[in-house]
């Protein structure tokens, strides 16, 4: 979560605009400005809902909480797992120079340093500046559009090689484990006059995986909130008196994934023996 800082001049020629339709005027001086505003703040919280158009249910839904002095955050997230079908929910937090996290494996809390738990990742620690990077990489593909009490950027269609952006912002930068092709895409981005604060992001996009045969679109909405409002994460106060080292974890691990091959190989050679 580190800190930039800020800027007024676009505002103002914009507002002597006093324009309504969309243009490109003035975008990055605007989406500048509202960076250094969030990267001033101490606290925020985000909202994600991200949903598969055909895949009815199939919806995840995640919390972010970040404070950065003293640096705490915590993340929970809903999702349906892929073979029960139920919902499914996770926790991670990091307080004290420790990040705590569910290990479901082999069902215990695990603690890890900063260092281990690559905390002082750009995405991880300035999530809503780190999008508005990628925005202000591709000025050229977007538009601006200002209401009585907003500024909406937007970005539509595959036109000018919108993918690449259409995949940075799903990615979140991450690099993509598959040659995805984005069959449409559509990008809205609204920042709060007042405050310059972003508060809420709209993006669809659809993707084409032609090796797998797999056609998704992905329609994600996040609401940005609490601006240096909150006071705590949310934490799991019995995960910190029971969270064992990233170490015992793996050691753990390898020991039940080690029972695991053995029922396995067990269960193979009773079935040879049944059949002959």
């Amino acid at each position: 979560m580190k800190k930039t800082m800020i800027a007024l001049a676009s505002v103002v020629a914009l507002a002597a605009c006093n324009t309504a339709g969309e243009s490109n005027e003035g975008v990055e001086d605007v989406l500048t400005e509202s960076n250094e505003a969030m990267a001033d703040l101490n606290s925020y919280e985000m909202e994600t809902n991200i949903a598969i158009q055909e895949q009815e249910g199939n919806e995840v839904v995640s919390n972010v909480k970040l404070i950065r002095d003293p640096l705490a955050f915590s993340v929970k997230e809903t999702s349906p797992n892929p073979l029960t079908g139920e919902n499914e929910e996770s926790h991670t937090f990091f307080m004290d120079g420790q990040q705590y996290y569910e290990e479901p494996f082999i069902g215990e809390w695990v603690h890890s340093n900063a260092e281990e738990a690559n905390v002082d990742e750009e995405a991880e620690l300035r999530p809503a500046e780190q999008q508005v990077d990628y925005l202000l990489e591709h000025i050229d593909l977007l538009t601006i559009e200002e209401t009585d009490d907003s500024y909406i950027i937007s970005s539509e269609g595959l036109e000018d090689n919108r993918s690449e952006l259409a995949l940075l912002l799903a990615s979140g930068g991450n690099e993509l484990d598959f040659d995805f092709e984005v069959t449409e895409f559509n990008y809205e981005l609204t920042i709060d006059k007042d405050t310059m604060h972003q508060t809420n992001v709209e993006m669809s996009i659809g993707l084409d995986l032609a090796e797998e045969g797999l056609q998704s679109i992905q329609e994600m909405s996040t609401t940005y909130s609490q601006f240096d409002q909150l006071e705590q994460v949310d934490v799991n106060e019995e995960a910190i008196d029971a969270a064992i080292s990233m170490e015992e974890a793996t050691e753990r691990a390898e020991e039940q994934q080690a029972e695991l091959e053995e029922q396995q190989t067990e269960m193979e050679e009773e079935q040879n023996e049944e059949d002959q």
